[in-house]
Order: C-alpha cells, then sequence, then structure tokens
C-alpha cells in the first residue's frame, strides 16, 4: 500500500474485529500462509500479483484497485483470487472479506472470488469487465455448474447467455482506390450491430488472436440455416462491409447449443470451420462444419455447423 493512512486504517480495522489474531509481517517467505493486500493503480500492478501468487502459493493474496481501474478487475477472476476489494475503502466490505478469509483459512477449505461477490464490490454500470470474463470461461468450458450461471445474471440478462458462436477474420483490401479504414474491428462490430438490431442478443469478445460474435438466436431453430432472417442479415453485413469499408471477411459458424454449459462446442467447431476452404456466400451455400468443402476465390466467406 502506498498510502501509510491506508495502512493504518486497516490495522485499526483488523485489529477491532480480530484482535491478536493477525501479525504484520513485511518479509514473508515463500512456504508462509500470509494475507498480502497489494494495491493496483497501474495496469502493470496486475502483473506483479500474478507474480506474487506464483512466488507465494500458500498466501492470500487480495487486490486493492483504483476507481479509474476497475474495469480491469474482471482480471481477478482469470487469476482465481479469494478476494477483492475497490478504492475508497469501505470499513463493512473490507472487514466483511477479512471475515470470510479468515473463516475459510481456519477450516482449511480453499475459497475463490465468486462473480456475484466481485459484482457486488462496485457499481452496475461498471460490470461490462466481469461480463467479458464470464464470456471468456464460457468459451473455455470452465463454467461447469448451473450456480455460476445464475450469478452471472447480476451483469448479464439471461437472455443475453449466446447460444451460438462466429469466428471472425478478415482484412481491407489496399488495392481498392477508396479511403481505407482505420480502426476495422469498430466498423466490423458497428455494422454487425446495425444488421441484428432487434432480431437476436449479441455481444463481442476479443478471444486468443479471433474476434467471437456471441450471439443467442431464436430458440425455435437449432441450426443457423434454418433461421432466413439471421442469413439474410448476415450476408448484409458482409456485402456492407466490402463495398462500403473494403472490408473482406473470414468466418467460422459453430452449431446451436441452448444449454450455456455447451456453448463451448459451438466455439470449437467455428474454430474447425474456419480452417476449412470457404464457401462463396453469394452462392447462399450453408453447409455444416463437417461437410465436404466447395472451392472458392472470394473473399467474404463463412462457412460452419449451421
Amino acid at each position: 500500500m502506498e498510502s501509510s493512512l491506508d495502512k493504518q486504517q486497516m490495522r485499526d480495522w483488523l485489529e477491532e474485529v480480530l484482535p491478536n489474531a493477525l501479525m504484520e509481517c513485511k518479509e514473508p517467505k515463500p512456504e508462509d500462509d500470509t494475507l498480502i493486500v497489494y494495491e493496483v493503480n497501474r495496469l502493470f500492478d496486475w502483473v506483479k500479483i500474478k507474480r506474487l501468487k506464483r512466488n507465494y502459493p500458500n498466501s492470500i493474496i487480495v487486490p486493492i484497485v483504483t476507481e479509474h481501474l476497475t474495469y480491469s478487475t474482471g482480471i481477478a477472476i482469470e487469476l482465481v483470487l479469494p478476494a477483492l476489494l475497490i478504492k475508497p475503502l469501505q470499513k463493512s466490505k473490507f472487514l466483511r472479506i477479512v471475515k470470510k478469509l479468515h473463516t475459510s483459512y481456519q477450516e482449511k477449505k480453499g475459497s475463490t472470488l465468486t462473480m456475484l461477490e466481485l459484482t457486488q464490490q462496485i457499481s452496475q454500470h461498471q460490470t461490462s469487465p466481469f461480463r467479458e470474463a464470464f464470456l471468456k470461461r464460457l468459451i473455455r468450458g470452465e463454467i461447469d455448474n448451473e450456480q455460476e450461471i445464475i450469478q452471472s445474471a447480476s451483469f448479464l440478462s439471461t437472455n443475453c447467455i449466446p447460444n451460438m458462436v462466429f469466428l471472425i477474420q478478415g482484412y481491407i483490401d489496399v488495392n481498392e482506390q477508396r479511403a481505407h479504414p482505420q480502426d476495422a474491428c469498430s466498423i466490423i462490430t458497428t455494422v454487425i450491430q446495425q444488421k441484428f438490431a432487434d432480431k437476436a442478443p449479441l455481444s463481442f469478445l476479443h478471444f486468443e488472436r479471433y474476434l467471437l460474435l456471441l450471439l443467442r438466436i431464436p430458440k425455435d431453430y437449432n441450426s443457423f440455416k434454418h433461421w432466413s432472417e439471421g442469413k439474410a442479415s448476415l450476408l448484409e453485413v458482409i456485402e456492407t462491409l466490402k463495398k462500403d469499408h473494403c472490408i473482406h471477411l473470414f468466418m467460422g459458424v459453430g452449431g446451436v447449443f441452448q444449454d450455456a454449459m455447451q456453448v463451448k462446442e459451438s466455439y470449437t467447431q467455428a474454430r474447425k470451420a474456419r480452417r476449412k476452404p470457404p464457401i462463396e456466400h453469394s452462392y447462399t451455400v450453408l453447409r455444416r462444419f463437417n461437410e465436404a468443402p466447395t472451392a472458392s476465390k472470394s473473399h467474404s466467406i463463412y462457412r460452419g455447423a449451421f
């Protein structure tokens, strides 16, 4: 902690609820069981926290994040940290977390920070980091119980949980005698939002080296190829980007999975589809990701488990 005032304040609060239970340790050993409170003032501080977690495997690390960096707090979920605090510190929240960690330690039980507990630390209009962290875990297949799905309602409405995944790559045709966009990614997401407006809830996720479109198509359709309105919108996206912005897309499309915990399979299918030779969209041929490919010279293409 950089502020000596904050340090003294925490000491006083700890002494008030847990007298003589904790001792200050200035230089812990790697094997010690310690509580490390680390203030996050810069994005690079998350890297330092990751190092602390590696170097002190038996310790509990609690980041205290300055208000202007609340957008980065989803990293706490990525690092599987047991708790998190937001500045300015509030006595009630600080003591509640300390009591929880102390009880967990006494009972020798592991405890990690849940999405619900994390979102309770900050205001509702700052929950986008948790939506992103939740969606990344969903795509990785790390969410394996319905309780986490239920808790996600604190920052993501149920009808916004995707049931299929589009994997998007592309390029700008510099040979076109027109001005070229400076931020192609922003243009792609804007056009998709415009064309799919009021048709289906969607969100975007930068994942690995891809841009993912996470879509929740109407439950009446178990395959994208049966949703004519969605297919028409997708073709409009491809044509608009190519004609108006010189942007050519390569897309892989996964299957539809109504069970949120199976959405990872849609991402896997979308990756497999993207690796296959393209299908020219002007033929409006929609093939499953494991069907025989058709060669094409078009650069605005998509294929998948529709």
